[in-house]
């Protein structure tokens, strides 16, 4: 009976895949003439390709000397994707030609759990390029970006003096007063990111901190995980009775209640914050609906959470790390353990990225008049953010 029934699924999967074949390569009646039809835009990605997965710089530079600085590759074995290896070329293709044959890889698994349509996932890393993310990346701009900086840059000059103020206690429950794992350190870089958002950062161990850092955690998993709809599109239309649609939904509901919640705590806020900066950049443009405005927000500033404590790059708002390893070496000599083999070319890969991996280390204060220096700075939790940012105004005038 269990042969039979695996005979029967394999059978039907290899039907399906023959199926979606067909209707891929079949040309529509309706299409427009050659002649006529824009030419398909191809993603444009910079990715560590090919490296090993335990020590993946090891060698990029040998492999994008010999690659050149643009090289056609499948995402996953599945995507056609072209793969950028120089700065020069990401300007060149990804800014001054995007408009023309630029795009994002899609992910029928994402669109999926965003309740989205092919190529319109509110995971906007896998959008198709087109003038509905212009109008997300407009509005990510004036509230996330370059316009914003002086806005947040206080708060986050405040963030690195209460991270500070959080390795001293943290050292202070370590055994010799200096060691420490960075397992213990990036929750506590985590929560400087959350400095964005129109509260005061809450202790890493709050509930709303972990269902943040768990949701996206879940997300970026399947986003950068492949599953059986993204080979064989065709599943997104399942009846919502399977498994995988309900896995899906459930995933879904749990996205809009924290993402909602956070845009209203957000829109609410007397201070100058992201949200209002975004709400009010929209309605210059044309209406964009708060679920949509509520994901973006969302996934940007989680991606930076991310990025900023492991990689050291994305958007604006990843930047503020320089300064907190700037605070880090002021404070601290930061040391190796006994026994402790540390490789700086050993990683971990976590979703899109590479992270180091987990290693203890010893944060010795240069001295007492360090400590005293951090215990006499402000506590980020008694500041008043309306001080901090000010009122609310739109920074694009």
């Amino acid at each position: 009976m269990i042969a039979n029934l695996a005979i029967v699924v394999v059978f039907g999967i290899d039907l399906m895949t023959l199926l979606y074949m067909i209707t891929q390569h079949q040309p529509s009646r309706r299409a427009e003439p050659d002649e006529k039809r824009p030419p398909l835009k191809l993603p444009l990605i910079g990715d560590l390709h090919s490296s090993p997965i335990d020590k993946p710089l090891a060698n990029w530079d040998d492999w994008a000397r010999r690659n050149g600085p643009i090289t056609v590759s499948r995402l996953f074995g599945i995507a056609p994707v072209v793969i950028l290896n120089s700065y020069e070329a990401v300007t060149e293709l990804s800014s001054r030609r995007s408009q023309w044959y630029s795009n994002r890889p899609r992910s029928a698994t994402m669109e999926i759990i965003n309740g989205a349509e092919p190529g319109q996932s509110r995971f906007t890393m896998m959008h198709d390029y087109d003038d509905h993310l212009t109008l997300h990346s407009q509005t990510a701009s004036s509230s996330l970006g370059a316009l914003a900086a002086p806005r947040y840059r206080p708060l986050t000059e405040l963030g690195n003096k209460q991270l500070l103020c959080d390795l001293s206690d943290a050292l202070h429950g370590c055994p010799d007063g200096a060691t420490i794992s960075t397992a213990t350190i990036y929750p506590h870089l985590e929560r400087t990111q959350v400095t964005l958002r129109p509260a005061n950062p809450p202790p890493p161990e709050d509930e709303l901190l972990q269902e943040i850092i768990g949701t996206q955690a879940q997300v970026t998993h399947l986003a950068a995980n492949p599953s059986l709809p993204d080979l064989i599109p065709t599943l997104r239309q399942l009846p919502e009775s399977t498994s995988l649609k309900r896995a899906a939904d459930e995933l879904f509901a749990t996205q809009l209640d924290l993402y909602t919640r956070l845009f209203h705590r957000g829109r609410d806020s007397d201070s100058w914050n992201p949200t209002e900066e975004a709400l009010a950049t929209a309605e210059k443009y044309t209406a964009v609906p708060g679920l949509d405005l509520a994901f973006a927000l969302a996934t940007s500033i989680q991606g930076g959470m991310e990025t900023s404590s492991r990689q050291r790059r994305g958007s604006t708002t990843v930047r503020p790390p320089a300064a907190r390893v700037a605070n880090l070496l002021w404070a601290f000599d930061i040391m190796p353990v006994e026994g402790e083999e540390m490789d700086p070319w050993a990683m971990t890969v976590v979703g899109f990225m590479a992270m180091s991996k987990e290693l203890r280390m010893r944060l010795k204060p240069r001295g007492d008049w360090v400590m005293e220096a951090i215990k006499r700075g402000p506590k980020i939790a008694a500041e008043d953010l309306d001080q901090v940012i000010g009122s609310v105004n739109d920074v694009e005038g």
